[in-house]
């Protein structure tokens, strides 16, 4: 193709057509330009086709991961409330004069163990290994970088310090009984019953956890919950707009 464009030229130019020869050389150029800005735009085309699809793996894979986390989010929500009903059932078996029941021992297995949290931060760190660039849609990137680095980080801190009351109630637990009420069929036994009743700090720890567990069920959970399902919400319309 070169040796056939430059077997014109030489034509033109033996003939003595400078004028023809200059505006065919003038179209020539054109053409190549035109071909480059051809091939330029067909390269972008082919790049922001394959970040389309880097952007769509990782929003699908955060849109999973959350999903995952919304089902343990629903049953830790669960777990909180019967933990914090579990406190109270305590402190108010403390403040009164009733005698050892079963419950009592119930509600003392039930307050003895933390939750575990799992939240699935695989895919986040795959975007923020990517760049959280690789989210074209500003308004998303700043969700989902709000939903990682501030809601979860609070939900986690919270279910920190309810472990770490957990572990002040089991020191508690093992001054005045005998276990944590498991297996159940090994009744609890009173180390001193009387020094309990009156020991402060013991209702003061149960009505802290009673107080943190309520905060992270009806509170931290829910607000977390209602910023996930946001998300999803966010990047189905992203995924939709990038059909």
């Amino acid at each position: 193709m070169i040796k056939f464009f430059r077997k014109i030229r030489q034509n033109l130019l033996s003939e003595g057509k400078t004028g023809k020869y200059i505006k065919y050389a003038i179209g020539e150029i054109v053409l190549v330009v035109i071909g480059i800005l051809i091939a330029l735009q067909i390269n972008n085309w082919n790049e922001k086709r394959k970040e389309a699809k880097v952007e769509t793996k990782i929003l699908l894979e955060i849109k999973n991961n959350l999903q995952s986390d919304l089902i343990d989010l629903e049953e830790n929500i669960i777990n909180y409330g019967k933990r914090a009903k579990s406190h109270e059932y305590i402190i108010n078996w403390i403040e009164s004069n009733q005698s050892f029941q079963d419950s009592l021992q119930n509600s003392i297995f039930i307050t003895s163990y933390p939750s575990d949290i799992f939240i699935n931060r695989t895919a986040y760190e795959n975007l923020k290994g990517y760049g959280l660039s690789s989210v074209s849609s500003e308004s998303l990137k700043n969700q989902i970088s709000h939903l990682y680095e501030f809601q979860y980080k609070r939900y986690i801190d919270y279910n920190n310090q309810h472990t770490d009351a957990v572990k002040v109630i089991n020191s508690d637990y093992a001054k005045y009984f005998n276990g944590n009420g498991f297996p159940p069929s090994e009744n609890l036994l009173f180390k001193n019953l009387d020094e309990l009743k009156s020991d402060f700090s013991f209702s003061y720890h149960q009505k802290s956890a009673k107080l943190m567990c309520g905060l992270l069920s009806v509170l931290v959970s829910k607000e977390i919950i209602k910023e996930i399902n946001k998300t999803i919400d966010m990047i189905d319309a992203e995924l939709k707009s990038m059909l």
